[in-house]
């Protein structure tokens, strides 16, 4: 089950980003560019959540259910200048927590 939600996921955020990529040549009305944003926003969000599910580690788990929640929750609120700015810092964040640590720097290195 877990796999074929992990499938999915991979799947639509894959269409989401040619669909994205796309917008680059057709030229898509407001009203559409603001439904791929969400949709976009939506599916990494979703990732960072079954991420976090899938996770061991305790300090990744909550930093990729706490950004996924927001990914998510911020695409029902008003756009706002500063809930872009939080939420592209909860995109980047999980990266660097991922960069940074010691399980990750341990599988490089072997």
């Amino acid at each position: 089950m877990k796999n074929n939600l992990f499938s999915i996921l991979r799947y639509s955020t894959i269409a989401i980003l040619l669909i994205k990529i796309s917008g680059l040549f057709i030229d898509f009305s407001e009203k559409n560019q603001t439904i791929i944003n969400s949709l976009m926003y939506i599916a990494i969000g979703f990732n960072y959540l079954l991420f976090g599910i899938a996770l061991p580690e305790l300090k990744f788990k909550i930093t990729l259910l706490i950004s996924g929640t927001f990914l998510i929750w911020m695409n029902f609120l008003p756009n706002n200048n500063v809930l872009s700015i939080i939420g592209i810092a909860c995109i980047i964040m999980p990266m660097i927590l991922a960069k940074y640590s010691k399980e990750t720097n341990l599988t490089e290195n072997n």
